[in-house]
């Protein structure tokens, strides 16, 4: 149900991205410039992320039926190959969509849209959230 909600999310991002109206121009520049200023420190919470999930793989590795490590392995990757593909594919949508005036948070932006859409994403967004169990929490869940 995540993932469908997800895929669904993605989706409708990608309908307002081909059907949304004008959009910024984006520029290779664009893409590529590090921007050195306050927000610079956000990105050390990404490593921290990565670095916190480690404690969630002797739970999954028990929770396999027939364990191994070749499963484990396969598991593992497609649960990276997926959360790489949505990963990927919403910021280049909200880069298309907004450019330079994409804040960190993308909700924000999607809220000063204009049409049917916007909401819709955001009821989306919701439900994607409500479905997820943060791995913090994935710990105790056990």
């Amino acid at each position: 149900m995540f993932i469908g909600a997800t895929a669904i999310f993605t989706f409708l991002l990608g309908v307002e991205v081909v059907f949304g109206g004008k959009h910024p121009d984006v520029t290779y520049e664009t893409l590529t410039s590090v921007k050195v200023d306050h927000h610079l420190i956000s990105a050390f919470n990404i490593l921290c992320f990565a670095f916190n999930v480690q404690f969630i793989v002797f739970p999954a590795y028990n929770e396999l039926e027939r364990r191994n490590d070749r499963k484990f392995a396969n598991a593992s990757i497609m649960s990276f190959s997926i959360d790489a593909v949505c990963y990927t594919l919403v910021s280049l949508l909200g880069i298309l969509l907004f450019g330079e005036h994409l804040k960190e948070d993308l909700m924000d932006n999607l809220a000063t849209r204009e049409g049917f859409l916007s909401p819709i994403l955001r009821i989306f967004f919701s439900v994607i959230l409500i479905l997820n169990v943060p791995f913090m929490f994935y710990a105790t869940k056990e």
